[in-house]
């Protein structure tokens, strides 16, 4: 035993002196000064072979193997045979990382392990890590080395140390290990130059931005040039025209007024025209950035935000100043002060309180206008009227022409022009058609509700609740277990059993009926009508009630140790657990997955859509649909069972394909950092499906493991299971796995039918398609029932039944073997036996033997029969529960759909007294619920806000004048305790108190409207774009508005347009006339006005070409300078390349070697350096062009995202290099590849003997094994290195630092249970 070795350790510690070694060092010493260095020699020496003895996982380190000088103080080690943790693997195993024993922690001196020891142990392995890849490099060589014995554990023993643990023809390939260690160069070269690397692309990208902004700035500089060159030519023309016009009294310009007049007012008009466009466009944006900045408020967290801001602000308004000064004031006699102040103070705080309340009701009102608008499709966003606004506005200024407006009046007619009569009469038809559905479908939820609730009042569930009835069961099993405790009682757990076996077999007759009537039901598409597909739903309840009647009496007979857990009993619960996940999988879908998919298909989420059409594409993908695949999958099944060949397997491997697609969907969805909505909707369904799938594989264990006694095939029941029995428990090679492909197609068809459905919701809502009608009802929920009713048919038929006799068999003989054994000894001779006859003869083997009387039969017919009663009322309740549940989830997307309808065909629907407005939902389940009543229409809706809108603002004018009397009146006060402070500086906290209390009132005032600010704000916005959506007064005076803008536009480019519009006048003489435009005649004194004016011009323009020509050279001088230095981080580049490049080009040209991500980084990096080459050229050269520059600028962003890829995947290459495990799997699938391509091989030998082959091969074949065995070994010894050297050890989850490893190595190379373990040779006592 551990603990008798560690009290051996312990005594012999205890008899050995510790100082054996420092007294050999104290002796050999002749002064103090050369003992002491003498010790901090040995310390240190000890700590460096401590530290790497450790990373190297030496071991044997006993006493003849550790050497001391004592001279120096230096330790030398020997026999390194036992390395790299083959200690580990001895008969004994070498548990500490190195020898610290009492002699040896001795020599460190008084500090002991915790003085330089420590230090130097914490320098030595920071050292060790700093340089971790060359190590690893240098000790790699040693895998490939054919001296080193790699064999796992000792194998090789002191011969393989000597001579090597690989024969000749255990070698590996001489190629092939020049190759890994051209890898493993690789990644060390890299990891050298990673720093300088990085900092090369840090200065290169900084180059790259710099070049970037100095050749912009000089494109632009050269493009300002030629404008003023050509500004100077253009002044130049207009003086020698002015000059001909002043000395030619005929010339042409003299009669250019008329015209240039006609021209100018022209140009006006579309100038003014452009101008009323862009400032409605930007009104446009403005208001649709607002209501998008409103949206997200409103649909994230801030609503939540504001509501608890509104009741901390309420709870400090609460607070009173008045209290602090009242004695003060009644003691200065200034009762009349007083007054006022409380009365203003209390005004104040019910303003603040009445402020509160109506923010928190307009809070409540967003709160409705985001679920209702929620569903609103993206049509209903995108072709809102001012979304379009600005989407025509800007298409005109973008392109002014005739043609452009007449587009946009036609696109605004088919959009929101008034619609022909008989179209506007069939679509409020088809919505108020829409509208009657959804209500039709809200009296069924009523209907549907009340029989629940009355079939709890008839069962008595209603009153007491579940809890009640659970206490009730609990209560029941609680007097059970008195009376069987009691010792008079007459109620033994023997005799209690027969009667729980008893009730049992009639709830097993009871499941055996129900599964008989479910076999008969067919599920084809055919008969998958409403009333079909009603009566298997009523069965499934049934089934699942029976389920779990029979579970919790089966739990109850547990706890009341009436019975044991056999194999069938397991079989039971699993079974149980099979149907509680197909009940919860039906009931989430109902609750969460339905409503969840129909509100963000109505919405037109994107990611939903995306989902749907993937998987779309996998249903499709094979071309097949699936009720063929599944009736090919179930054939198949067929065949399996019978031991046939299939012909159906083309439609398996389908439906397999189909399934590695659908898994990938599951896994990128999953893996996903942040998931979409329609990931989200897609893994919730899925885990469902995971979760039922996981029961029935433990079921199907159970079942496998618990076969059916021989005496029990008689039992009537047994046989009619077994007639029904399903494929699901065949051991026949092939069955399940095709059952679970059938199950897969049910889950896509199921996926399938519920998209679907979801799709033709979102287009009802729309009211696009005349007759289209929303789905509702049983509708939204039968692709899940399908599935339940499909599930529990082709898997579960049959098991329940059958384990249950099996069960009550066991029950009966484990309380009266004899009496069931003679039970069948009587009746060996039939062919049918009953399990009533069975109960039969154990109640009278009790009887005879006095077990039981008539009173005792009584007593325990009424305890079990009570028990019956109130496990099958538990278990309706929970059924009953589950489906008010349900109710209440389909009665909240009724109510949303009915409100949604209602809104957003508001103008479709007439606002009579037929129109039924949509109903609320019960309270705290929603945001739907309004003041209690019925949802309000759109239109009062949209009152309602802009009253409370109005309420606000006129509750916050009020409060800001009572602020300010409340302010003056505090004056008045402040003056007063002044004047009183004065006499009595005990009055002084006083003064502080009132001041800070009143200031936290209006602070409180203060911050509340702010708040409201942002409210009302809000509340304005979504009022704006609301009123905007459907044809309301607001609407009409945006149409009216826009029209008017367009109908100028057509105008004005119309006038533009016109053949007489800039005839007779050329753009030099209108280029003329603008500089100085004439108001009357064009005379004498205008031309010398205009001379001035173009002579003043041709100046300025000069002055401006002089400094920007200066600038010009700076700037050309500053792109050289940049260029050299671009020169140079690129010459640095190329050095740090070159010795990478030649390995990688190594790499890229071994023999049937796969390495796709070499390759592209060669070619993409070739390409690179041309590009990057060329730009240096061309920013080099003197006589840089426009042309070149440009040409600079447009490569610049591809260069600048090489760049990143150049860097970044080098070291991403390097780690896969450093890879061993990686690399050895792709020289793996080269020598595979190797071997494929020389097919021809084993036929050059032809001649051979056969029996020299097969030895050949089989001798081959052991070596091959024995090679893998220890190439696998030294991967795991480089692997552990490599985990002590960054710091992984002793947890591999977290990387620990230099002080945590290195207390790690001294705590367990100190471990008393670790010393205590050591062979008597090592001495661990010394």
């Amino acid at each position: 035993p551990i603990s008798l070795l560690k009290q051996v350790l312990s005594e012999l510690v205890a008899e050995t002196p510790d100082n054996l070694l420092s007294q050999e060092l104290w002796l050999q010493a002749t002064s103090s000064q050369q003992w002491w260095c003498l010790i901090q020699n040995i310390t240190r020496s000890f700590a460096v072979m401590s530290v790497i003895g450790y990373i190297i996982g030496l071991g044997d380190r006993h006493l003849d193997n550790v050497l001391v000088d004592l001279a120096n103080g230096q330790v030398v080690h020997i026999d390194y045979n036992i390395s790299f943790e083959k200690g580990k693997n001895l008969r004994i195993p070498e548990r500490v990382p190195c020898r610290l024993t009492q002699n040896i922690i001795s020599v460190f001196g008084v500090a002991g392990v915790e003085g330089l020891f420590r230090q130097s142990c914490e320098h030595t392995l920071r050292v060790l890590r700093k340089g971790r890849e060359t190590l690893l490099t240098l000790l790699e060589a040693f895998v490939y080395d054919p001296l080193v014995d790699w064999t796992p554990g000792l194998a090789g023993g002191l011969a393989g140390a000597m001579y090597g643990g690989q024969g000749a023809g255990e070698g590996q390939d001489k190629r092939e290990m020049e190759h890994g260690l051209t890898f493993s160069m690789l990644g060390v070269r890299v990891a050298e130059m990673k720093g300088a690397w990085l900092e090369n692309q840090h200065d290169l990208v900084a180059a790259l931005f710099q070049v970037e902004e100095s050749i912009g700035v000089w494109l632009e500089l050269a493009a300002g040039l030629a404008r003023r060159g050509e500004d100077l030519t253009a002044m130049h023309r207009a003086m020698s025209m002015l000059k001909e016009a002043e000395v030619n009294p005929g010339h042409r310009l003299h009669t250019l007024l008329d015209i240039y007049q006609r021209h100018k007012a022209i140009e006006g008009g579309a100038v003014a025209a452009k101008q009323q466009v862009l400032i409605f466009t930007q009104e446009c944006d403005k208001m649709v950035a607002l209501h998008q900045r409103a949206l997200s408020s409103i649909s994230g967290p801030q609503l939540a935000k504001w509501g608890q801001e509104v009741a901390v602000l309420l709870e400090q308004a609460n607070i009173s100043s008045c209290n602090t000064v009242c004695t003060f004031l009644e003691n200065a006699g200034q009762r009349e002060l007083l007054g006022q102040y409380q009365q203003t103070e209390q005004e104040l705080i019910n303003g603040v309180r009445r402020m509160g309340e109506e923010v928190k009701r307009a809070l409540d009102q967003l709160n409705m206008y985001h679920a209702l608008t929620s569903l609103y499709p993206a049509a209903g966003r995108t072709q809102h009227r001012v979304n379009m606004y600005s989407m025509w506005g800007n298409r005109l200024l973008e392109s002014f022409s005739t043609d452009t407006c007449d587009q946009t009046a036609t696109e605004f007619a088919s959009l929101f022009s008034v619609q022909p009569t008989r179209v506007r009469e069939l679509r409020t038809q088809h919505v108020k058609n829409m509208n009657m559905q959804l209500e039709q479908w809200n009296s069924e939820i009523i209907i549907s509700m009340q029989r629940l609730y009355q079939r709890m009042m008839a069962e008595n569930i209603m009153k007491p609740g579940k809890s009640g009835v659970l206490e009730e069961l609990g209560k029941t099993r609680e007097m059970i277990l008195n009376q069987l405790n009691h010792p008079d009682s007459g109620v033994r757990p023997e005799t209690l059993i027969c009667f729980f076996v008893k009730s049992l077999i009639s709830l097993g007759n009871k499941w055996s009926e129900l599964e008989k009537n479910f076999s008969e039901e067919s599920l084809s598409p055919s008969s998958s009508s409403s009333s079909s597909m009603s009566r298997l739903d009523s069965l499934v309840d049934q089934l699942f009630l029976e389920s779990g009647t029979l579970n919790t009496f089966l739990n109850t007979a547990d706890m009341l140790n009436l019975t044991g857990k056999s194999p069938h009993v397991s079989a039971l619960e699993c079974l149980s657990s099979v149907l509680s996940s197909l009940q919860q999988l039906r009931s989430s879908f109902c609750t969460i997955i339905m409503p969840e998919g129909l509100k963000n298909f109505l919405h037109e989420d994107t990611s939903v859509l995306e989902i749907g059409q993937q998987v779309e594409e996998i249903i499709s993908s094979g071309g097949l649909a699936l009720e063929e695949v599944k009736h090919e999958a179930r054939l198949h099944t067929r065949c399996c069972m019978l031991g046939m060949e299939s012909p159906h397997l083309a439609a398996v491997e389908l439906a397999g394909s189909m399934r590695h697609r659908y898994q990938q969907l599951i896994a990128t969805a999953g893996f996903a950092e942040s998931m979409s909505t329609g990931q989200m909707l897609l893994c919730a369904a899925n885990s469902l499906f995971d979760k039922v799938d996981g029961d029935m594989n433990m079921l199907r264990e159970k079942v496998l493991s618990a076969p059916t006694p021989p005496e029990c095939n008689k039992f009537t029941m047994v046989r009619t299971a077994a007639d029904l029995s399903t494929g699901a428990f065949n051991t026949t090679p092939g069955v399940w796995e095709s059952l679970a492909t059938t199950v897969f197609i049910s889950k896509l068809e199921l996926l399938r039918d519920f998209l679907s459905m979801c799709r033709g919701a979102s287009l009802a809502f729309k009211a696009e398609k005349v007759g289209v009608m929303m789905p509702t009802g049983d509708i939204l929920v039968r692709p899940v029932k399908k599935y339940v009713a499909e599930y529990v048919q082709l898997l579960l038929l049959g098991a329940g039944p059958r384990h249950l006799a099996c069960a009550l068999t066991q029950f009966a003989k484990d309380t009266g073997e004899l009496a069931v054994n003679r039970f069948f000894e009587t009746n060996q001779g039939k062919e049918k036996l009953e399990l009533e006859d069975l109960s039969q003869a154990l109640f009278d083997d009790k009887m005879s033997t006095g077990a039981l009387n008539q009173a005792r039969i009584a007593k325990s017919s009424v305890l079990v029969k009570n028990l019956s009663a109130v496990v099958y009322k538990w278990e309706l309740a929970q059924q009953l529960d589950q489906g008010v549940e349900v109710m209440s989830a389909a009665q909240q997307v009724n109510a949303l759909q009915h409100a949604g309808v209602q809104w957003y065909h508001e103008e479709y629907l007439p606002r009579d007294t037929n129109t039924k407005l949509a109903e609320p939902v019960s309270p705290g389940r929603d945001p739907l619920v309004y003041k209690g009543r019925a949802l309000p229409t759109r239109h009062n809706f949209l009152s309602d806000l802009r009253s409370s809108g109005d309420r606000l603002s006129h509750i916050q004018s009020d409060l800001t004048s009572l602020c300010l009397r409340y302010s003056d009146l505090k004056a008045s006060v402040d003056q007063r305790l002044k004047w009183a402070v004065g006499a009595n500086p005990g009055l002084k906290e006083v003064v502080d108190q009132f001041s800070c209390e009143q200031q936290a009132q209006l602070d409180t005032v203060r911050q509340l409207g702010v708040l409201v600010k942002s409210v009302v704000g809000v509340g304005q916005s979504a009022l704006q774009f609301e009123a905007l959506r459907t044809s309301t007064v607001e609407a009409r005076a945006g149409d009216h508005q826009f029209l008017g803008i367009l109908a100028c536009c057509r105008d004005s480019s119309l006038a533009l347009g016109s053949p007489g519009v800039g005839v007779g006048i050329s753009p030099e003489e209108t280029m003329l006339l603008d500089v100085n435009p004439p108001l009357e005649n064009i005379d004498q004194f205008w031309i010398r006005q205009t001379e001035e004016l173009i002579a003043s011009r041709v100046k300025s323009i000069q002055d401006t070409l002089a400094g920007e020509n200066k600038k010009f050279s700076e700037v050309q001088r500053v792109i050289q300078d940049i260029g050299v230095g671009l020169k140079d981080i690129v010459t640095s580049h190329h050095k740090l390349m070159a010795d990478v490049a030649l390995l990688l080009r190594t790499i890229q040209r071994i023999e049937n070697f796969d390495f796709p991500a070499i390759s592209n980084f060669l070619s993409r990096y070739k390409e690179y350096s041309e590009q990057l080459n060329t730009m240096i050229k061309t920013v080099l050269s003197e006589d840089l062009s426009s042309e070149g520059g440009r040409m600079v600028v447009e490569r610049l962003d591809l260069v600048k995202e090489e760049t990143n890829f150049v860097y970044e995947e080098l070291i991403n290459i390097a780690a896969v290099a450093r890879d061993e495990s990686l690399v050895q799997e792709m020289f793996k699938s080269r020598r595979s590849l190797r071997e494929e391509t020389v097919p021809g091989r084993e036929q050059q030998n032809v001649e051979m003997d056969e029996k020299n082959r097969a030895k050949r091969d089989k001798l081959a074949a052991g070596s091959r094994q024995v090679m893998e065995e220890k190439n696998k070994f030294a991967l795991s010894v480089l692997r552990r290195v490599r985990v002590k050297l960054e710091g992984r050890e002793p947890d591999s989850l977290r990387k620990a630092s230099v002080g945590e490893q290195v207390d790690f190595i001294i705590r367990e190379s100190m471990n008393q249970e670790n010393l205590a373990l050591m062979y008597e040779g090592w001495t661990a006592w010394i």
